[in-house]
């Protein structure tokens, strides 16, 4: 392969960790996790619910928009929202505590707290779980409403309706995951679906996921109360999936494996270590969903094989926690960034849960291979 398409390979996927700002978690991350090593299935979910509840406290439902200039800000090299609330509903750049709904009737009119995971699910409470800033977040007012307590999903075919940015309501498709996660009712071989859904887009749809796992797994068997809504079930254990339906496990995991762990969520995990307290063991350690739900479900986990979105050779958006995914984040040279002389028509993809790279028409594999 020609030395300077494996260059220009290696600056597409560095790309977020040269560019990105970057915040030191607040505690070691391998020793904060060292309780989930060598454990499997039951015991592992034990482990990862403890260690996800760790420390946790209760910021009350109003200290949440306090919380949200920690937790939910726009970095400082923002172009013209430096500072400002992170929507993942819209790109309105509201003001911190500015602009709190009230009412509304148009995007931008205003921002309030959305519960990622519909707080009716859950018996309304706006306690407890009800103000657990790991799933509630930010959110545009009139897109918040539009999205109601309808369940996550994809849309198929023509949407309802289309948020400005993007967001999505209508008939849900039917979810069909590759991995151990393929999507049926219990007794049938058709894959399921969920009515009418609303669909994020596709650049938040990992981190909505890895929340939903996160509070899961801190609350553990309080999420009972959720049972019906089409991702949680009242039992908790392997058989079960830990709480979690085969819709929630097939679209969840989808979601999670799509749209890797960013810098956003890395920053927002430590903010809200510094606020509420606690961490998402799956933004940390974004592969441990794999043993939980996933193609390892019931091994024992090696944490030493596995890479924290703290490690140096992580790439935000790009790695999927595994050793085996490394790319040295090594910046390119200037001379290396001036001598690439290849088109920039390129965009990343993913074929059997692997990341590629489509340039020119051609494939290749993230470290430089040609893929026939």
């Amino acid at each position: 392969m020609k030395k300077h398409i494996f260059t220009f390979l290696v600056l597409i996927l560095a790309a977020p960790w040269l560019f990105a700002g970057t915040v030191t978690p607040a505690a070691d991350i391998p020793a904060y996790y060292t309780s989930l090593n060598n454990k499997s299935a039951a015991n592992l979910w034990t482990a990862v619910s403890s260690v996800a509840a760790k420390n946790r406290g209760n910021l009350g439902y109003d200290g949440l928009y306090n919380a949200y200039i920690k937790t939910d800000s726009y970095p400082a090299d923002s172009v013209g929202k430096a500072g400002m609330v992170w929507d993942m509903y819209s790109e309105c750049g509201y003001e911190h505590n500015r602009r709190k709904c009230g009412s509304y009737s148009s995007e931008c009119d205003c921002y309030n707290r959305e519960h990622s995971i519909p707080k009716s699910w859950f018996g309304g409470s706006t306690s407890g779980i009800g103000c657990d800033i790991f799933h509630v977040v930010p959110t545009d007012g009139k897109v918040n409403g539009m999205r109601s307590a309808y369940v996550y999903g994809e849309v198929k075919g023509n949407p309802e309706y289309t948020s400005y940015s993007g967001h999505k309501k209508g008939t849900g498709a039917a979810i069909i995951n590759a991995r151990k996660t393929i999507c049926a009712e219990a007794g049938s071989t058709t894959p399921c679906s969920a009515g009418t859904v609303f669909e994020p887009v596709d650049q938040y749809k990992g981190d909505f996921a890895r929340g939903y796992m996160g509070v899961m797994a801190s609350w553990n068997k309080d999420m009972t109360k959720a049972e019906g809504s089409k991702f949680f079930q009242s039992s908790y254990s392997a058989s079960t999936n830990y709480g979690l339906t085969a819709y929630g496990v097939a679209l969840l995991m989808k979601w999670h494996r799509e749209d890797p762990v960013s810098q956003k969520e890395i920053d927002r995990n430590n903010g809200i270590q510094e606020t509420q307290g606690n961490r998402n063991p799956f933004i940390d350690y974004p592969y441990l969903a794999e043993y939980i739900w996933g193609e390892h479900a019931g091994e024992t986990v090696d944490m030493s094989r596995l890479m924290s979105s703290s490690d140096p050779a992580f790439i935000p958006g790009v790695s999927d926690g595994t050793r085996t995914d490394t790319i040295p984040p090594v910046p390119p040279t200037p001379e290396a960034i001036e001598n690439t002389q290849i088109s920039t028509n390129y965009e990343k993809i993913l074929r059997d849960g692997r990341l590629l790279i489509r340039i020119n028409g051609e494939i290749y594999s993230i470290t430089g291979q040609k893929v026939e």
